[in-house]
């Protein structure tokens, strides 16, 4: 009779427990994993947010160091340029000046 009773106590208190209470230390442990877990995904966007930036630092920079090359490049090709454009006209003006000198020549 006493078996009976405490099997019949046994299964009372296991199937009225509330759910909370019966798997309480399951739902805590799965709890703080979620938090850490949260907090690995947090620290992953920070990594990544910092990788980010110094991608585009280092794009900024380079992006910086090219535009400069290329103002270098501009200025050197325009010197280059005028003087070319200036050796045109010196040789135009001195075939027009040879022209001119062979014209007032010949009468």
């Amino acid at each position: 009779m006493k078996d009976l009773r405490f099997r019949a106590i046994l299964i009372k208190n296991l199937s009225w427990k509330p759910f909370d209470e019966r798997f309480s230390s399951i739902i805590n442990r799965f709890i703080e994993h979620s938090r850490i877990f949260e907090l690995e995904m947090k620290l992953s966007n920070i990594s990544i947010f910092e990788l980010n930036t110094e991608l585009t630092d280092a794009s900024v920079k380079e992006t910086v160091s090219l535009s400069k090359r290329f103002a270098k490049f501009e200025e050197h090709y325009s010197k280059h340029e005028e003087t070319r454009v200036q050796a045109v006209e010196d040789e135009r003006a001195k075939k027009f000046e040879a022209t001119m000198s062979k014209s007032t020549s010949n009468p």
